[in-house]
């Protein structure tokens, strides 16, 4: 397909309630727009938009899915090293190498199963909804294992979050509050003997401004990050295995929400792993609560840590918090605990889940 040519108008699949409507793509099975009523003002706003129209490579990677690595990697090749072995196995990284590759333009299977099926309101509109996608083998185009992944969002509703301490060192809360729940699950579907799986995963969704637009609009957002810790980069933004503490400009983790202002970001943080939300943004009564990812392996693998990347494009009209299980070039420390690489055996698999919680009633 032209990545210039309009998609498909029935690749678009949507989630509806009476306080939130989100629109997928069956391509890249990512987020396009996110609209939430504001009944102070009885009307929709947007809190995250993209265009449908386009394939994620040609719309800022709104909503995609970062599979089976996140961000970027570093040099022209890596090397799959099985743990108990001394061979290793040496892939190119691939063409399109940022965020998994070209996976985020593939069109993958809506899966409206019975279980989906039984899960809707009484207007018939879904509660939630699955894609899945089989990435095969090819080493040549990077990908040395063969995987499936799935990839639900459903509606959650009923949610308490502490999102920030207020200025009379109060807790603040949205309680009994709706959103969007996000679940990726990866296996290994390599027979036995087969190539291990180096896996890291996250969501690549940006926040705008719900009551402005365009240039610098988000610089009047205040912003909360639950993080002590900021992963250092180099020139080309990949990781040095170094980290310290945010610097002046990232330092968004206090009692009180701090205006955006002129901060930049594309830093990944190891978020605190005590706080029940990792992020949020407020603007006027609009509040947005990003939890803490959670992550299962079926071998029962420790996690060290939980990442989240920020990142904020030069026009300044939105802010993307991404949710990650590793950072960028894990592939090339795949034993290094920093970069959060996770290693799958055949007929192994990995669960990971975040959930975004919205108000206009703060």
């Amino acid at each position: 397909m032209d990545n210039n040519e309009a998609l498909e108008s029935d690749s678009v699949v949507e989630l509806k309630t009476e306080k939130n409507i989100w629109t997928f793509s069956k391509y890249g099975a990512r987020l396009i727009n996110w609209k939430s009523y504001d009944k102070s003002t009885d009307e929709w706003r947007y809190i995250s938009r993209g265009d449908y129209s386009k394939l994620a490579s040609k719309d800022h990677h709104q909503g995609v899915i970062l599979f089976p690595w996140v961000n970027r990697l570093g040099g022209e090749e890596w090397k799959l090293q099985k743990p108990d072995e001394e061979d290793s196995l040496v892939v190119p990284v691939a063409e399109k190498y940022i965020h998994g590759g070209h996976i985020t333009d593939h069109l993958w299977d809506h899966i409206n199963d019975e279980e989906n099926s039984n899960n809707n309101d009484e207007e018939n509109n879904y509660k939630k909804v699955k894609f899945q996608y089989i990435l095969e083998k090819n080493i040549e185009a990077g990908y040395p294992t063969k995987y499936k992944c799935s990839v639900t969002y459903e509606v959650t509703n009923g949610d308490t979050a502490i999102v920030f301490i207020n200025k009379n060192e109060e807790l603040e809360e949205l309680d009994n509050e709706e959103g969007l729940k996000l679940t990726i699950e990866v296996t290994n579907l390599e027979e036995e003997g087969g190539n291990v799986g180096y896996i890291g995963v996250g969501f690549h969704p940006y926040f705008c401004n719900p009551f402005k637009s365009g240039q610098g609009s988000i610089n009047e957002v205040s912003l909360t990050l639950r993080s002590e810790t900021e992963i250092c980069v180099d020139d080309n933004l990949i990781p040095t295995g170094q980290s310290t503490f945010p610097s002046p400009n990232h330092d968004f983790d206090m009692s009180d929400p701090r205006l955006i202002n002129i901060a930049s970001f594309d830093t990944a943080f190891i978020v605190d792993d005590e706080c029940d939300v990792s992020a949020s943004l407020r603007y006027k009564n609009y509040v947005l609560a990003v939890h803490l990812p959670e992550i299962k392996i079926s071998n029962n693998q420790s996690v060290k840590n939980k990442y989240m990347q920020v990142y904020i494009p030069k026009t300044r009209d939105s802010i993307a918090f991404e949710p990650q299980s590793a950072i960028a070039d894990a592939y090339n420390h795949p034993f290094n605990d920093m970069y959060g690489n996770i290693i799958l055996k055949p007929t192994e698999s990995l669960t990971f889940s975040s959930k975004f919680i919205v108000s206009f009633d703060v």
